[in-house]
């Protein structure tokens, strides 16, 4: 396993409570969005957004740029109800597009859930703490307790224990579409079976599993990008995603 003990990398409790103040922003009350037609914005990055995923169990929750049906024809042809989401450069805020299930009780009860993602490689660099997160699993009392993160364009995931595993280099995630499933089984003796691959080579791009405490009261799966700390000078980031599955399985 990889602890953060050095500059590049800032401490775990900084980076969760960025991402509590991210999520439990929730809270607050929001504009609530239609469900969008292809090649429209479902969130203009103005203000907070939400809505749902026709068909399925999910809402976008953003106050990030959300498009849907703007993917290039290879993207879409893997991705085929496919959003992208868009961070700006020389952000002036902490910003998110996120796509969310509906807090369950976690009771012991297991769940699954999976998503494809498309990480275009122009132009993305991400340096220093910028408190970037690509996914994120949430309790409503204790906030992001387990997170994939970006930091110094190196991609890692955090679990409950504060254990983080050894960075993989942003560049094999970029330009790919990235198949992710998660089994979670929630409660004091639970689980996080997480695994990521090349959707097209079945290459396996991140894989971890932990045992142990999982959740608070309730847990949420947090899909999409989402940056705490804004600093001058970042670059923007793109994300496309789609094919959200989730169930509930014992």
């Amino acid at each position: 396993m990889y602890k953060r003990d050095h500059n590049s990398f800032q401490t775990v409790i900084q980076d969760v409570q960025q991402a509590r103040f991210l999520c439990h922003s929730s809270l607050i009350s929001s504009a609530t969005a239609a469900p969008s037609a292809s090649g429209s914005i479902i969130a203009d990055g103005k203000s907070l957004k939400t809505g749902p995923i026709a068909q399925t169990p999910w809402t976008f929750f953003a106050d990030a740029e959300i498009t849907s049906g703007e993917c290039t024809a290879a993207i879409a042809a893997e991705i085929p109800d496919c959003y992208t989401i868009t961070l700006p450069a020389n952000p002036h805020k902490g910003q998110r597009g996120q796509f969310r299930t509906p807090l369950a009780p976690a009771d012991g009860t297991t769940y699954y859930a999976s998503w494809t993602s498309n990480i275009p490689s122009a132009g993305v660099s991400l340096f220093g703490d910028e408190g970037f997160h690509l996914f994120e699993l949430f309790s409503s009392d204790i906030g992001a307790f387990s997170y994939v993160g970006i930091t110094d364009n190196q991609v890692f995931l955090t679990v409950p224990n504060g254990t983080v595993t050894a960075p993989t280099p942003l560049s094999g995630f970029t330009d790919r579409n990235a198949f992710h499933q998660i089994e979670l089984v929630t409660g004091p003796n639970g689980k996080i079976d997480f695994n990521v691959t090349d959707k097209v080579s079945g290459e396996r791009l991140l894989t971890f599993l932990y045992n142990g405490q999982v959740g608070g009261k309730d847990v949420s799966f947090h899909v999409g990008s989402t940056r705490s700390n804004p600093v001058h000078g970042q670059t923007g980031f793109v994300e496309n995603v789609g094919q959200f599955s989730y169930e509930k399985r014992a």
